[in-house]
């Protein structure tokens, strides 16, 4: 998802110690110096050692290549292999090259994480060399899922390159990802490639810029261009006001002399509105650019207006009452939802109605919300007090799957509160709050709370999504931390070698999908943000559901094969609900966000089990559940949705959404009066532990999945 706030560079990036693993890695809980890749005369006789062994024909097919890679895989965490750091740098290295070359790249990308965990390895070249790879296949042998499936993970990347300002990337790389684009006919994707192509290629335009400064500092042309980049493209307005200073643009260096000048005067501030307001609507802006500079120009236009008498406050009030109506369609831009839809308004009605029950220090309450109802109705549907932190996680994380974070700009007006809701505050309040309850070891949550894990990895996954948007060293340093408690809470695999899954307390020895699901969304977010992830925890998880899994159906059990299909409830308190397929859907999940293997039966299985089980709103019938709508709804769109990776497009999907979008929009309370608007009540299967402050938050993280 896009966002509207800046990404922060800074002079020393944050560094970020390499934890050591098992399994593929080290042993755990021990940091480990990287080693050298072998030398080329070490590495030769190595790979004559390993081709001995494996036979590697050029003409074998790519299903071949896949299961050979996956073998190499396998051996590579055998004391023989594994006890040489060499023997196993080589192993990895041709599984690396086979999954490449076959498509798998989202394998190909573990593999690489798993050398980056022992070796000192040039990471993102070699993803781009891969990628590269991927591109050039032939299409004899290739197939349409597959492909997509590299589009998508191809993407991501480049989006992540742009967000960390690593710009330098072959033009054959680009070349290779329409390749990959047209083979697979993901049309849906072809928008996000071009605007990231362009951006890339706009990078190029300033890098003469940016080399004339090298040289010249004071060249009052290349200030400008690099500067307007700086600010307008890449929102470092740190770096690109310092040029601007410097620029041949007179009423650029006078915005930079005002702003540091802070003026005092009514007019003074409001020339220096006019300054950000004509910057941010240059046509080298962004979105993201144009929002934070006309956010800049409301603040001042607004602490103009309190010193002004008529009819220059007239004129001040009529810019910002423009300014707030231009926010609030670059927010309708950038969330992803159709311009005028129900969907958006039911998305800014329930964020308001979160923004109004959030605390003072940032946090949701589970059990004490309706204590800051407004408005002439109080809200019903309490949840449990232990999953505060969890639902304070989840509900931040419906802001940022809108776009939102804590530099967001964007605010609009509560009809209950009759007041404006500053978005990126509410954002901001929350993380500092989720960072104060965090201990020195990383851990959020104490350790008595009974599911300790689910609340864990809720706030994991939060602070994860967080620091992808933001090169702030504070939420990396958390989320980092963080991510390296949960990594130590997983079970070692049966036999003691490997990793498995997760369970409510740190390595247990039991283990249940519901609990290992949310811990590989939160791993998979911290892999997106770069921090250190292990690819074994994913690879450990995969085993646990294949382990749990009945190969007839595609249904899995909560804790072993024998349960799959059974309900998973809570005596007395939701037993009497519809059961449904909510572990197939999680299933589904972890399988998309491990490996990536195009060959795993399971979601192909489960699928089919879901478009048999589609959401309906029935309180009689008690099939409410907004737990397995959730689940469901990311399933199937990594499965077949727009941005899928079948061939039959929608076989499955649409069914599921429309299905799903009229069960949320007909029962979200949208009485602008009550303090109940914009929030969904808590009468569905878990709604007994959550309440409405999950089952808003939850909701609203559906609707944004099937919204689209």
């Amino acid at each position: 998802m896009k966002s509207l706030a800046p990404r922060h560079r800074f002079a020393s990036p944050l560094i970020l110690v390499a934890f050591a693993t098992c399994g593929v890695g080290v042993a755990q809980g021990d940091a480990q110096k990287k080693a050298a890749p072998p030398k080329a005369e070490a590495r030769q006789a190595i790979l004559k050692t390993l081709q001995q062994r494996y036979v590697i024909r050029p003409g074998d097919t790519i299903q071949q290549r896949v299961t050979l890679a996956k073998k190499l895989v396998e051996d590579a965490r055998s004391p023989e292999v594994r006890g040489n750091a060499d023997n196993r740098y080589v192993w990895l290295e041709q599984a690396r090259d086979l999954f490449a070359k076959s498509v798998e790249l989202q394998a190909a990308f573990r593999v690489i994480e798993a050398l980056d965990l022992t070796h000192e390895v040039p990471v993102q070249q070699q993803k781009a060399q891969a990628i590269i790879d991927a591109g050039i296949v032939t299409a004899v042998g290739t197939n349409r899922p597959r492909d997509a499936r590299a589009v998508s993970v191809a993407i991501d990347w480049l989006e992540m390159r742009a967000r960390h300002q690593d710009l330098e990337v072959p033009e054959k790389l680009f070349n290779s990802i329409f390749g990959l684009i047209v083979r697979a006919g993901a049309e849906s994707l072809r928008d996000r490639f071009q605007e990231l192509r362009a951006q890339f290629a706009e990078y190029k335009k300033v890098k003469s810029a940016l080399d004339t400064l090298a040289a010249q500092p004071s060249d009052g042309e290349a200030n400008l261009a690099a500067g307007r980049y700086y600010c307008l493209r890449l929102c470092d307005f740190e770096k690109g006001l310092a040029m601007l200073e410097k620029s041949s643009s007179e009423s650029l260096r006078s915005l930079v002399d005002l702003e540091r000048a802070k003026p005092t005067e009514p007019q003074e501030k409001m020339a220096l509105a006019g300054r950000w307001y004509d910057f941010g609507n240059l046509p080298q802006s962004t979105n993201r650019g144009r929002a934070i500079a006309l956010g800049r120009a409301l603040e001042w236009y607004r602490s103009a207006s309190e010193g002004l008498q008529p009819p220059l406050r007239l004129e001040a009030d009529k810019q910002i009452a423009q300014i707030e109506r231009s926010l609030v369609r670059l927010f309708e831009q950038e969330c992803g939802l159709p311009a005028g839809s129900k969907q958006l308004v039911a998305l800014t009605h329930g964020l308001s109605w979160l923004a109004r029950h959030q605390n003072k220090d940032g946090s949701w309450s589970a059990s004490d919300f309706s204590k800051l109802c407004g408005g002439s109705a109080r809200c019903e549907h309490a949840g449990y007090s232990e999953h505060s932190i969890g639902l304070t996680a989840l509900s931040l994380l419906a802001f940022l799957d809108a776009g939102c974070d804590d530099q967001t700009p964007i605010q609009w007006y509560d009809p209950v509160t009759t007041r404006m809701v500053h978005v990126g505050d509410v954002v901001k309040r929350g993380l500092k709050y989720l960072c104060s309850v965090q201990d020195e070891r990383g851990s959020f949550v104490p350790p008595q709370i009974p599911k300790w894990t689910y609340s864990h990895a809720l706030a994991t996954l939060c602070m994860a999504e967080a620091a992808s948007r933001s090169w702030n060293p504070a939420l990396r340093a958390s989320a980092q931390k963080a991510v390296h408690v949960l990594m130590e809470a997983q079970n070692p695999a049966p036999g003691g070698s490997g990793r498995f899954a997760w369970r409510y307390k740190p390595q247990s020895g039991d283990n249940d999908t519901s609990v290992t699901g949310w811990c590989v969304l939160a791993l998979h977010a911290a892999r997106r943000a770069e921090l250190v992830v292990d690819p074994e925890c994913f690879s450990g998880a995969e085993s646990f559901c294949r382990e749990v899994t009945d190969w007839t159906n595609g249904l899995m059990g909560y804790t072993k094969r024998e349960e799959a299909g059974w309900q998973v409830s809570a005596p007395g308190k939701n037993d009497d609900y519809q059961n449904h397929p909510t572990l197939a859907a999680m299933g589904m999940n972890i399988h998309a966000l491990g490996w990536g293997y195009s060959d795993e039966q399971q979601p192909s299985l489960a699928a089919l089990r879901l478009s048999k089980d589609l959401p309906e709103w029935n309180l009689r019938k008690k099939s409410n559940d907004y737990y397995y709508w959730y689940h469901g709804s990311a399933a199937l769109l990594r499965f077949d949705g727009p941005d899928g990776e079948r061939k039959a497009k929608g076989e499955f999907w649409d069914a599921w959404k429309n299905a799903m979008l009229p069960a949320l929009l007909s029962n979200q309370r949208m009485v602008p009066s009550f303090c109940p608007d914009g929030s969904w009540d808590g009468d569905d299967r878990w709604g007994f532990e959550g309440g409405r402050v999950y089952a808003t938050a939850m909701n609203l993280r559906t609707l944004m999945v099937v919204g689209r």
